[in-house]
């Protein structure tokens, strides 16, 4: 479903996409917290389970990797090194002599 709503969320910055951008981010991260509680009910039948929360938690970890992949796209994540050190006070100056 995150996919989903990850492919139909426009590429624009607005309020209505940063919104939709911190629900999923929230979902999977929920998901692999809650790992236990959502495999309680198997755990009574006393089935190897090991494997299924391997995968639980890949899938999940997927699905915050394209997240972040869709975030840099929109432009939420700072990439560019003027993006992390203008904030500190550090600008790069441009010279001149190339």
């Amino acid at each position: 479903m995150n996919l989903m709503l990850l492919w139909l969320i426009p590429n624009a910055q607005s309020i209505f996409t940063l919104s939709m951008v911190a629900m999923t981010m929230f979902s999977p991260i929920r998901g692999m917290i809650s790992v236990n509680t959502a495999f309680a009910p198997f755990q009574e039948a006393r089935l190897p389970l090991f494997q299924a929360k391997m995968i639980f938690l890949a899938l999940h970890f997927l699905n915050f990797l394209i997240l972040m992949y869709k975030a840099s796209k929109m432009g939420f994540l700072p990439t560019a090194i003027t993006e992390t050190l203008a904030p500190a006070g550090f600008i790069p100056q441009q010279s001149l002599w190339v």
